[in-house]
């Protein structure tokens, strides 16, 4: 009971027919991984020749199991993996995964480690600890080697929570790929962090308070801009270490929540606000304070009709010693309008709305959107959303506002029996439909259905539309099984799935890629997923 299913004689058959039997067969649910199970898939594609994709699904016991693949090919090398799920007691467990990939033709060979480990000394105290080595070899250009540690405490109070945090990157073969990583963390970076659990109602739960924060000591490592200009002008960086920027410093923060009781005005508005203040300490005797004010109103003046605006204002004062770290976004004043209509059962929408930057003194946003509706939505119902979005010749000046496109999404359908999708962008500034995707199911009789998705772009440097996706598929109901025959003809592939209704997440697919310059046969962690998206 609740464990697992045994089934005695077993019979997996295909409509009416028995395609084979077994004396038993488990189903574990408790989870679905801890099952035996050993797979060996031939394949063959023009990049890799010939290859061999196995797999052994292992269960030793609750302590130990997991998964051991072994995928070698004619012409790129081997892609092997291990993965491992253990529990060294009911408070202690954790996972191994070893990964490989080459790609023999280019000399390229990629391996990582990782190690996840969780001891739980009581409900309210956890220790997380890990380790992340990745070796990554490009031929002639050497090996990239990077080590990563990291540990977490958590410690639970019943009015706070903390932790303690530990990160260190080890760079093993102290080189610097520039492009590939800007910013790098290259030293320990422990971490300290508390916030309170729930709020603290003040003068008569007139004001609620909560207070977070945190103190680290953080190393940054970011190109200079020199460094930056040879990268994106291909030369190379002859002084590596030159090339670096450094700063170490030990910063302190502290977050200070207000949020007052809303309250309303007349019988239409409600007024909610709070405020917030984070001021930042560095070791470097620099010191940040940022404050913010956030405000937004609601009036409803029928059933039928309502206006509202939400009020956004930062100020930062000071500046922080790191270049990307912690930056902050310069001195906001941003005001948000809308005017809404709707509640009814054919149409809903935001007539308009818009934001307004009291720093810039400029518009931007401007966009409504209308929802209508079949009143009834029984036997066929149909829904239209159009999205008109506009812009400003000059921003400084509501006058100048002009539409600029229209989004729309038509949807109509039969439930259970047919549906169809129209989804368009017209560009009203140039004239013309920029583009088009439909999607539609039906039913052919009483146990096939079939798929059509589709989407065209208007191409502007040939003046011309481009068909971007068409695919087609076919489902056949079996009972308690679904086949599914599925053509993605951009992509020129044909691929067949089979699988369980209540099991659908787990199928078994084979499919073939009929592309000019190869024929690929695909096995079932190759097929392209998401059909209609």
């Amino acid at each position: 009971p609740r464990k697992r299913i045994v089934f005695k004689d077993a019979k997996f058959k295909v409509g009416e027919r028995t395609i084979f039997r077994m004396p038993t067969y488990i189903i574990n649910l408790e989870n679905p991984e801890r099952v035996n199970r050993f797979s060996v898939v031939p394949c063959w594609n023009s990049g890799r020749g010939f290859m061999l994709q196995s797999s052994w699904d292992y269960y030793f016991n609750e302590m130990f199991y997991g998964r051991l693949y072994y995928n070698p090919s004619q012409y790129q090398g081997v892609d092997a993996g291990l993965n491992a799920t253990y529990a060294l007691s009911k408070r202690s467990a954790g996972k191994f995964d070893w990964t490989q990939n080459q790609a023999a033709s280019i000399d390229q060979r990629f391996v990582r480690y990782d190690l996840r480990h969780r001891h739980t000394f009581d409900p309210t105290a956890t220790l997380d600890v890990g380790g992340l080595l990745t070796e990554n070899r490009f031929g002639a250009g050497g090996t990239e080697r990077k080590l990563t540690v990291n540990s977490v405490l958590n410690k639970g109070f019943p009015e706070w929570t903390t932790n303690l945090t530990y990160d260190k990157l080890i760079d093993l073969d102290n080189g610097l790929q520039p492009g590939r990583d800007l910013v790098q963390y290259a030293s320990a970076t422990p971490r300290f962090y508390f916030s309170q659990n729930r709020p603290r109602n003040l003068f008569d739960d007139g004001l609620a308070f909560r207070m977070d924060g945190s103190v680290a000591h953080i190393l940054e490592k970011t190109l200079t801009p020199a460094a930056q200009e040879s990268l994106f002008s291909q030369s190379d960086i002859v002084d590596r270490q030159a090339a670096v920027r450094e700063v170490s410093a030990t910063r302190g923060e502290l977050n200070l929540n207000f949020s007052p009781r809303p309250f309303t005005l007349g019988d239409v508005s409600r007024i909610n606000y709070s405020f917030r203040d984070s001021p930042v300490v560095y070791s470097t005797n620099q010191f940040r304070n940022a404050f913010s004010f956030l405000v937004n109103t609601n009036e409803q003046w029928t059933r039928h009709f309502s206006t509202g605006f939400d009020y956004v204002f930062q100020n930062v004062s000071g500046d922080s010693p790191f270049a990307t770290y912690d930056r902050l976004e310069p001195d906001r004043h941003l005001l948000t309008t809308y005017l809404r209509s709707g509640n009814s059962r054919w149409f809903t929408g935001t007539l308009f709305q818009t934001q307004y930057d009291i720093f810039a003194e400029n518009y931007r946003n401007a966009s409504s959107n209308f929802v209508f509706r079949s009143p009834s939505q029984d036997e066929r119902s149909w829904t239209l959303a159009l999205t008109p979005i506009y812009e400003f010749t000059d921003p400084r000046a509501m006058s100048t506002l002009k539409l600029n496109n229209v989004a729309a999404n038509f949807q109509f359908l039969k439930p259970d029996r047919w549906s169809h999708m129209l989804i368009t962008n017209y560009m009203y500034r140039d004239e013309r439909i920029e583009s088009v995707a439909t999607a539609s199911d039906f039913l052919l009789g009483d146990t096939i259905r079939a798929e059509i998705a589709s989407n065209m772009a208007f191409n502007r440097a040939l003046d011309k539309f481009d068909l971007t996706k068409l695919n087609l598929g076919l489902t056949k109901d079996l009972g308690a099984w679904e086949t599914r025959l599925r053509w993605n003809t951009l992509q020129r592939e044909v691929y067949l799935e089979f699988y369980l209704k209540f099991a659908a997440k787990k199928r078994l697919q084979v499919g073939v890629n009929y592309s000019s310059d190869q024929l690929q046969f695909l096995s079932s962690d190759q097929v392209r997923s998401g059909f209609v998206n």
